[in-house]
């Protein structure tokens, strides 16, 4: 639990390094004043120091609607420095401007945004080239003049977005997956029905050999029992009760005893009847069903029914769906004739020119009658205007109905933000609201606005001075299992792989997928920085001078850093062990005046259990100025190089003598007990599981070569099939694309689709050679 010790939020973490190695990581957070009369920050006090952020924090929102504000700082390490700033942009000199930089200098690295005001997309009309519509860049509306804008992700560039296909390709797109998937459920039926008969053949089989297993063990049990029974001359015999043991097949009351062959040549037969009789009756339900559940037109659409649903024949759906869309254009045309006499009615214009038909009042004096212009006029245009607001309303309104049946994409590098885009459509672009924090060097152009569905990796980073979300690129492109659970997963990848059913075009398909990805990557260091990329620093000492350029109202803020190196002490019951921290953090928040620093180091930890061990767990942190620390350590190092008076060598200004290479010396041979030399192994050996007994023989220098030669047939088997099947499923799919062209040019040429394996003139498709 965190501790608040002499000014410093102290925390010990237990974690596993990306490198997978284990650590006791020793956190330290302080939190400092920035004051405008002076360079210098000053430590809030201990009662107002706020403590560690243990969960994220988000002050836009709810975590999947805004970007979070600042992150868990719980994490082991940071391979760079975070620099994140909380806050605001300021128009210079507080006059609202459409456009204006903000920037932060920091150890003699400056970096920039670009702040913009509202602006929007506005969609073009294609031209025609060629005698070929071609689609035109959008064009962006000028900035609108703002004073300060939030410096947040929800602003950059990024956000949700309508995939919106041409209607006509999603027709012959789902027409053609009709088909295919037809197709594909013949194919599956046709499938199972082979299982089914293999697993029917395979049960029969079973039974089979389970009653001749039983026969047998009968006959043989009264073959012995014939033999114990049988009499000294041969004759035949009874047992007590009068049953004939051997010879006729009659007891002595003159009741018939079956023999063991006549009673399996019934059973046989009995069982023979019935599975033919449940063959057919298979037969009849799946022919049963597949007539009632599909029925074609001429065209060859499928035609789904229901029991007792009349089918209408194919003149008769046609004829109804002609009246329904006469119907639908009378109706439209009524509408917009209604709607035509409503506008005359309302407003009647002359040259472009709106006349009221006012009667005069002789009697009633100019400004009276003025008055009552104004407030007819007045009432026309509230009317009006209500009336243009209910319409907008309403096709707003529809269009969003219209856009809700589409897919939505989220940007790859930003799913908060704004400007994200891949259709060049009115009702897309028309609503679409463009970026106002941009990089300086990358601004966002016309021409670059909608993006290419297939090349989500070329679009850029999000820029801002916040926290960079952990789901989105280049960030997201870190994470990955543990490396401690890499071993585990992969066993269990393979395994899965292995019992895949290579028969399954689905499961081949993943299995494929899985070989092209190679092993999962593991969790990397980098993951943890979650300043975006621009405010990220290889190294700060801790006394660098800050600069904030339009981050305040004041226009410039300029501070330097508290200049504390800090130094950890843990003690785990076994002594003080000490290590420098080093800084990793630095969070600046503008509207509070603030700015925390976080340090961090790692005491290594051999295994887990070792926990359990310490005595007791406790750490704090000493602090010293970073000037005075470096003027000990330079003294410290002086010294040791110096000696008891020894002389300092100028190392750059004489070369180095080196001794000359000497080989390792053997170790000594020793013999055992029984005389025997004994002599180090030599050579790799796998380190395995209790399980593989085979590789401890191999490694104590027994092999099983007949072991190891099943294995590598084995292996070399699996292989084989395994390749076999992801070439059958290759052909399977070069197959299928060549089914989607042929019923692809059919629709759009208005044939009727051929049959699969057909050509266009129905006949079958030659064979090609593999």
């Amino acid at each position: 639990m965190a501790e608040l010790r002499k000014g410093y939020w102290v925390q010990l973490l237990p974690c596993e390094r990306p490198d997978g190695k284990l650590g006791i990581a020793l956190i330290a957070r302080r939190t400092y004043a920035i004051r405008t009369d002076s360079v210098a920050v000053v430590p809030l006090d201990d009662a107002d120091q706020p403590p560690f952020v243990e969960q994220d924090r988000c002050d836009e929102g709810k975590p999947d609607k805004a970007p979070v504000t600042l992150e868990c700082e719980f994490v082991p390490e940071k391979p760079k420095v975070d620099v994140i700033v909380i806050g605001k942009a300021y128009a210079p000199g507080g006059k609202a401007a459409p456009e204006f930089e903000v920037g932060i200098n920091l150890a003699n690295r400056t970096e920039r945004l670009r702040i913009l005001g509202p602006r929007r997309a506005q969609w073009q009309p294609p031209k025609k080239v060629n005698d070929q519509l071609v689609p035109q860049s959008p064009t962006f509306t000028a900035p609108e003049p703002i004073k300060d804008l939030p410096l947040s992700y929800l602003l950059a560039y990024g956000g949700q977005t309508w995939w919106i296909q041409d209607e006509r390709d999603l027709e012959l797109a789902a027409k053609i997956n009709a088909v295919i998937d037809q197709d594909n459920a013949d194919k599956k039926a046709k499938q199972e029905a082979v299982k089914q008969a293999k697993a029917k053949k395979a049960a029969q089989e079973a039974k089979e050999r389970q009653i001749q297993e039983v026969f047998a063990h009968k006959e043989a049990s009264a073959k012995a029992k014939d033999e114990k029974l049988k009499l000294g001359d041969g004759s035949e015999g009874f047992d007590d009760e009068g049953v004939r043991i051997f010879g006729a097949s009659a007891s002595k009351d003159g009741t018939a005893v079956l023999s063991l062959e006549e009673f399996e040549k019934q059973q046989l037969a009995d069982m023979a009847r019935q599975m033919s009789e449940d063959a057919a009756a298979a037969e009849r339900t799946v022919a049963d069903e597949a007539r009632r559940a599909v029925r074609r037109d001429a065209a060859g659409e499928v035609i789904e029914v229901d029991d007792g649903v009349e089918i209408l024949t194919d003149d008769a759906l046609a004829a109804a769906l002609a009246a329904g869309k006469a119907d639908q254009e009378a109706d439209a045309a009524r509408r917009a004739k209604d709607a035509r006499r409503r506008a005359r009615e309302q407003v009647e214009r002359d040259g472009g020119t709106r006349v009221l038909e006012i009667e005069p009042d002789e009697e009633a004096p100019d400004d009276v009658w003025d008055k009552d212009l104004k407030a007819k006029l007045t009432e026309q245009d509230d009317a009006g205007k209500a009336a243009r607001d209910k319409a907008a309303a309403a096709r707003r309104k529809a269009e969003e109905e219209a856009l809700a049946r589409y897919p939505k994409i989220a940007c790859p590098t930003n799913p908060y933000g704004r400007g994200f885009c891949v259709s060049n459509r009115r009702e897309v672009l028309q609503r679409l609201e463009l970026p106002q924090i941009e990089h300086p060097n990358v601004p966002l152009s016309p021409k670059d606005l909608v993006r290419d569905i297939l090349r989500m990796d070329e679009v850029p980073p999000a820029a801002g001075f916040g926290c960079f979300p952990r789901h989105a690129r280049p960030r997201v492109d870190h994470f990955g299992p543990p490396v401690s659970v890499l071993p585990q997963l992969e066993k269990d990848r393979d395994a899965w792989k292995r019992a895949a059913d290579l028969e399954d075009e689905d499961q081949v398909r993943l299995v494929r997928e899985l070989d092209k990805q190679g092993p999962p990557q593991p969790l990397r260091a980098p993951f943890f920085n979650c300043a975006n990329l621009q405010l990220q620093w290889h190294d700060l000492r801790g006394d660098e001078a800050v600069t904030l350029t339009n981050l305040t109202k004041e226009g410039t803020l300029y501070f330097k850093l508290p200049g504390k190196a800090l130094t950890g002490e843990l003690d785990r019951g076994r002594g003080i062990e000490r290590a420098d921290l080093r800084l990793d953090t630095v969070v600046i928040e503008t509207e509070a005046r603030t700015v925390t620093l976080l340090w961090r180091t790692i005491y290594p930890l051999a295994t887990w259990g070792e926990l359990a061990t310490y005595a007791h767990f406790i750490g704090w942190v000493l602090d010293l100025d970073v000037q005075q620390k470096r003027d000990a350590e330079w003294a410290e190092r002086l010294r040791k190089a110096q000696g008891e008076g020894t002389a300092v060598l100028d190392l750059n200004a004489m070369p180095l003598e080196t001794e000359p290479y000497l080989p390792p010396t053997p170790p000594e041979a020793k013999r055992g007990e029984d005389g025997v030399l004994e002599l180090p192994k030599e050579g790799s050996y796998i380190v395995a599981d209790d399980d593989d007994r085979w590789i401890k023989d191999a490694a104590a220098g027994v092999r099983d070569l007949d072991g190891e030669e099943r294995k590598r047939r084995a292996e070399a088997d699996y292989q084989k099939k395994k390749q076999a099947a992801i070439d059958a499923l290759a052909a399977a799919e070069r197959e299928d694309a060549e089914r989607r062209k042929d019923v692809a040019d059919a629709i759009q040429a208005g044939k009727p689709i051929p049959a699969k394996g057909m050509g266009p003139d129905g006949k079958p498709k030659p064979t090609k050679k593999k």
